[in-house]
């Protein structure tokens, strides 16, 4: 009998690990960029191998890439800038070969290369191009001797349910979509630019009067780098993780440590920062920050630096770590990082901040709220919607204002303690990939131990009334 019982466990151990290993996703493997860039004054000379595999579809037949560049030159479609420009970007292709073989593409934001790949077949895109860059503040670009690095290279576009999505740029919101892929950047400089880079970095030297800088990274949804003379840099670390401030001021350490304190304070409460580095740069841009894997621009004119900063560092938990589909969207990151901004002092015992900048987020919303209802807008209230249907002041109140009031509804419901477990489930549940309001619900269903589904609905229905307060 014993005999038996031992078989029959052995023989249903081994038919369950079957029906596992059979029931297994799939395990998506990063993207691999190796790009070598060459910057000579408003010019870079790049040469780049991409390394692809295709995880998304059973035979693939065309590998888009998005070329962001081609949204910053004169006559691009969807423009990057508002207005006319000093001097705009050129893009020139010298080579581009697939798997060794040459290939013709139509120019534009959009590039189409043709391949044949099965499921976990891969292929390597070998690219040469040369970039001018704009003269503007933007993610790319020049503005009184700072060059902002970001997006300035050929990324194999986002898969959808139709296939490599298409979005148009546009001037409001972020329209940049990428995966986390693997990075491997060398960079070829006059000796006298510094460098703001998101990941440890080596120097070497170059040919006479240059320097040739290295750097890999890992888990990464894109890499921005902002060169300039004029920086200074200072340093802080927190638990083994380096943290690096650049800028023109000789007084930045504070806001160098106010960024190690803003990186700590998430770690705590919401999961641990996922790099061995940090990095915040302060640059010409036109708004008061930008958040990249790593690295964050903070404006030279900011209006607010110390928002600015603990904004774009939150950042790195919601875009970065937790992407999301910042065209469809928005208001998962950008709401959940306007509303961690304010709980930033919260978290660090300053609850008399915390409701003076909820209250001011709540007082303006309010404001916009009852404007609309007395015009009758249908779908003004909507936050939802995607980036192209909202003006700047629109995408703001409902993308950034709303949702921030979402998220504090959810505070005040829970409390601190069921508050942060369910945006630690939130962090560790989607790790790396791209959550959605489905994704939101579970993870705050989890950590609040009850359904607040209606809750967040409530919040997004454009027919509900959530926002009825005295300014």
């Amino acid at each position: 009998m014993k005999k038996k019982m031992l078989f029959l466990f052995v023989f249903l151990a081994a038919a369950t690990l079957l029906l596992t290993a059979c029931k297994t996703p799939e395990v998506e493997v990063n993207t691999v960029y190796e790009i070598a860039v060459k910057a000579d004054g408003e010019t870079l000379n790049c040469s780049q191998t991409t390394t692809y595999v295709n995880t998304v579809c059973d035979e693939m037949t065309e590998l888009t890439f998005a070329v962001y560049p081609y949204a910053y030159t004169q006559d691009a479609e969807h423009k990057a800038y508002v207005g006319e420009l000093p001097r705009y970007a050129t893009v020139n292709f010298s080579k581009i070969e697939v798997n060794g073989e040459p290939v013709e593409a139509t120019p534009g934001v959009y590039m189409t290369l043709p391949v044949q790949l099965k499921r976990r077949e891969k292929v390597v895109v070998r690219t040469d191009y040369c970039l001018t860059l704009p003269e503007c503040p933007l993610r790319f670009g020049q503005k009184d001797g700072y060059t902002n690095l970001s997006g300035f290279y050929p990324q194999v576009a986002v898969y959808g349910e139709d296939g490599f999505r298409t979005d148009a740029f546009s001037t409001v919101g972020d329209p940049v979509l990428s995966d986390v892929a693997d990075f491997v950047c060398t960079f070829d400089l006059p000796e006298s630019v510094v460098a703001a880079t998101p990941f440890e970095t080596t120097t070497e030297v170059g040919e006479e009067g240059r320097k040739i800088l290295r750097f890999e990274g890992k888990n990464a949804r894109d890499i921005a780098v902002v060169l300039s003379e004029k920086f200074l840099v200072q340093e802080s670390e927190w638990e083994g993780i380096k943290v690096s401030y650049y800028s023109a001021r000789e007084d930045a350490i504070s806001s160098c440590e106010l960024a190690k304190n803003a990186l700590a304070t998430f770690s705590k409460a919401f999961g641990k920062y996922p790099y061995t580095q940090y990095t915040v740069a302060e640059t010409p841009f036109e708004a008061d920050g930008m958040e990249f894997s790593g690295l964050a621009y903070v404006a030279v004119d900011c209006s607010d630096r110390e928002r600015a900063i603990i904004h774009e560092t939150a950042h790195q938990w919601w875009y970065n770590v937790v992407g999301n589909d910042n065209v469809n969207a928005a208001y998962l990151d950008e709401g959940l990082t306007t509303f961690s901004t304010e709980y930033y002092y919260l978290l660090n015992g300053d609850e008399q901040k915390f409701d003076e900048g909820i209250a001011s987020i709540k007082n303006a919303y309010a404001r916009y709220e009852r404007l609309q209802k007395m015009r009758g807008e249908n779908g003004s209230l909507d936050m939802t919607r995607p980036i192209y249907e909202y003006t700047e002041y629109k995408y703001g109140l409902l993308v950034y204002d709303k949702s921030a009031l979402m998220f504090d509804a959810l505070y005040r419901l829970g409390g601190k303690e069921k508050f942060n477990a369910s945006l630690r489930t939130y962090y560790t549940d989607n790790y790396f990939r791209r959550a959605d309001k489905q994704a939101l619900i579970a993870a705050f269903n989890r950590g609040m131990r009850s359904d607040v589904g209606g809750l967040i609905e409530g919040w997004l229905s454009e027919g509900a009334i959530v926002a009825t307060f005295a300014s």
